[in-house]
């Protein structure tokens, strides 16, 4: 009895189907250490190297709370990306906005932003530039807060600043852990964040507005600021001021 041969087409549809569930190489067995924490439930560890470099950063952010570290908020900001400073322009008013033809406007002739957009679109992918960025956060928020014009001498002040991606992988945001301010809650800083400190910080997000969340669990805050860290990628800033230890 004749088969009839499968087309190209259809040997092509049944290899996707059977390999499209396979993920990315997984270590068949992963070896604990002696010291292991818990890891976070949004961080998912497939390699042994992921592993060790996961453990060594988490056992650092512990010990500085083990130290002293007290963070009491955490905050979110986004950084400003080139798409803010378009907008839409409706050039047509039919009924319920059918075949409405639209265009963008901008402060610039939009031929210049084409340029000006690729600039500030990679430049908000560089790590190293946003952590320049984090700095100019940072310096603010030790004056506002502290008082503190320059970090020439260490002022006892700790601030933990982590640089993210999301699950969008789109550009970096910032989570910074903050000590407790006096006379201040939750509420209350994520107002003085965004009416004061935000329209000051050109670097900062012109649409999305600084979320300010009260941290109860100091551990599990720090396996969630650690579950981006891999071989390539630390998410602490190098403007961080933790907590160091006098030999």
């Amino acid at each position: 009895m004749k088969t009839k041969q499968k087309s190209d087409f259809r040997v092509l549809h049944d290899l996707v189907k059977q390999y499209s569930f396979i993920e990315p190489y997984n270590d068949k067995f992963i070896k604990l250490s002696k010291h292991h924490i818990p890891i976070h439930e949004k961080r998912h560890i497939r390699t042994q190297e992921e592993y060790d470099i996961h453990l060594a950063m988490l056992q650092y952010l512990h010990h500085q709370v083990a130290v002293g570290f007290d963070p009491y908020y955490m905050l979110t900001l986004h950084y400003c990306h080139p798409s803010e400073l378009l907008w839409q322009k409706r050039e047509t008013k039919n009924p319920l906005g059918w075949k409405d033809r639209i265009s963008f406007g901008s402060n610039e002739p939009l031929w210049d932003e084409v340029g000006y957009y690729n600039y500030w679109h990679k430049h908000r992918n560089d790590l190293l530039a946003v952590d320049e960025d984090s700095r100019h956060i940072l310096n603010h928020i030790l004056k506002t807060f502290y008082g503190v014009k320059r970090l020439d001498k260490d002022h006892g002040i700790n601030i933990l600043m982590f640089h993210e991606k999301g699950k969008a992988k789109l550009q970096y945001h910032l989570h910074i852990l903050l000590p407790q301010v006096a006379e201040s809650t939750s509420k209350s800083l994520t107002k003085l964040f965004n009416d004061e400190i935000r329209p000051k910080v050109r670097c900062l997000s012109r649409w999305k507005q600084i979320k300010v969340d009260a941290i109860y669990d100091k551990y599990n805050i720090m396996g969630y600021m650690n579950k981006e860290v891999n071989a390539s990628h630390t998410s602490l800033s190098s403007y961080s001021l933790p907590i160091i230890e006098s030999i």
